[in-house]
């Protein structure tokens, strides 16, 4: 309810502004670009436009013309005859043919869970919403924008760097000119690329906004937390009221309206201010505030108000994970599942390089290798999105006890029990990134290095290259 209201009476004003739907449309059109984001950005009826369900189309024949040319058994053969090992070549055929079937797959899923990602989006834009309105957050949209670009570009030349190496080794030492090979590999890849970079971007906008929430508790700390705004532009509210205490018997009213001491400001960033925001966005110091929301002169009611209305921003945030879940978590598992696939194949291919004195053979290792890199570097960062994100959740709690530890004198037993309350659905409320059978968090990460050695030593165990059979016979 609290959402709600806060967006009602925030829609006058949005119009005029920057908003979330605003600062996701490049990604939006990036995945749309790829065949991930089909629908419309907004929840309409039916949702898809003729132009998209067009394109859709094409899309999905070449994918699956894609599939149908890499299922091809002479292909692969002509293609990795050098390996002399018919294991590798199947590993290395199946994650081509799977990565194409999973790029499939998860445009269907996205179009099938398309009200999911609506959901999402519309709990993302409440929370903006009440932030910058009701709780005068200074959103940096442009500087999240840039973010974005900076990121995405780096993303883009590193995926093109490592697939102009790929067609270097194959096309000009290997002499190996399969054109839809490199067709498949960049769709493979592309696709999964802007998948995991709109997962991670929703991943990283949730803790960003639970930064929010955590850096709004600290106002009910008070002096210190005036003294840590440091450069920040902040009005402290300046709130006149009265306040009947009882002292031996009599009551006394009593009416503050001095101001709190404000500190020195600057009007405006500099632009080392703002490289650091770009850099760091979520240090505790930078998060910037236009105006504070209670101070020292609010009353217990405006004090309790402000910890429920603090704690339905943090229930939001922690739906907002259970949504991503369930529109995300099956594709983020195949995804998984398709990484770990070519981990061990390309760890085994570079293995059986160190067997052979074939200068060709070496060099399919070596683009291996490049693949292996860039599949280890896109799990560690999803892991470390969803698991700092999961930290940033928990640190709420933290900062509900540090202030019923600092504030427990001068807070009467109303605003105490309600704090208690607050870390009490903090604690009970345990979210995680999940799929249903995993948490993607480290643990996972040390599973999937455990696995990827004991499937590659039963790979070292079971090959058998022709050689060695031939060898083998020679003997006997």
């Amino acid at each position: 309810m609290f959402v709600v209201m806060a967006k009602s009476t925030s829609n006058a004003n949005d119009s005029s502004q920057l908003n979330y739907y605003t600062f996701i449309k490049p990604l939006y059109y990036m995945s749309k670009a790829s065949g991930q984001w089909p629908q419309t950005l907004k929840r309409s009826s039916p949702g898809f436009t003729v132009t998209s369900v067009l394109y859709l189309v094409v899309v999905y024949i070449s994918i699956v013309y894609c599939i149908y040319v890499n299922s091809s058994v002479s292909l692969w053969s002509q293609y990795l005859q050098q390996m002399e090992s018919p294991i590798l070549q199947y590993g290395l055929q199946l994650h081509i043919i799977n990565g194409l079937i999973m790029a499939l797959v998860m445009s269907i899923a996205n179009i099938i869970q398309r009200k999911k990602k609506w959901t999402i989006l519309e709990v993302l834009e409440d929370i903006n919403q009440i932030l910058v309105h009701e709780f005068h957050v200074d959103i940096q949209y442009r500087i999240g924008q840039i973010r974005f670009f900076v990121i995405f570009l780096i993303e883009n030349i590193f995926l093109l760097i490592v697939i102009l190496g790929y067609y270097y080794l194959l096309a000009f030492k290997l002499q190996t000119q399969t054109q839809l090979l490199y067709i498949s590999y960049y769709i493979v890849n592309m696709t999964s690329l802007i998948f995991v970079t709109e997962y991670v971007f929703f991943v990283f906008t949730i803790k960003a906004r639970v930064a929010f929430v955590n850096r709004l508790l600290k106002q009910l700390l008070f002096e210190d937390y005036v003294h840590n705004l440091g450069d920040h532009n902040v009005k402290t509210p300046t709130i006149a009221y009265e306040e009947i205490f009882t002292i031996s018997g009599k009551s006394r009213e009593t009416k503050l309206v001095q101001e709190a001491p404000k500190p020195k400001t600057n009007t405006s960033r500099t632009l080392t201010d703002n490289l650091r925001i770009l850099f760091d966005p979520l240090n505790d110091n930078k998060i910037a505030f236009k105006q504070l929301k209670v101070g020292r002169h609010s009353l217990s009611s405006e004090i309790i108000t402000f910890i429920e209305n603090m704690s339905s921003l943090h229930y939001s945030a922690c739906e907002s994970i259970v949504h991503i879940n369930r529109t995300y978590s099956f594709q983020l598992m195949l995804h998984f599942a398709a990484m770990f696939l070519f981990l061990v194949f390309g760890l085994f291919a570079m293995y059986k390089a160190f067997n052979v004195t074939s200068i060709r053979f070496q060099l399919m290792a070596a683009a291996n290798g490049f693949w292996i890199i860039y599949y280890m570097v896109t799990i560690v960062v999803i892991i470390y999105a969803t698991s700092s994100t999961i930290d940033m959740m928990h640190s709420s709690g933290d900062v509900v006890h540090q202030i019923i530890r600092s504030k427990q004198k001068t807070f009467n037993d109303a605003i105490i029990e309600k704090l208690s309350t607050f870390g009490l659905q903090i604690k009970m409320r345990d979210v995680a990134f999940s799929c249903g059978l995993f948490h993607f968090d480290w643990p996972l990460f040390a599973s999937i290095l455990a696995a990827i050695a004991m499937y590659l030593v039963f790979l070292i165990q079971f090959d058998v290259s022709p050689t060695q059979a031939a060898t083998n016979s020679t003997v006997k």
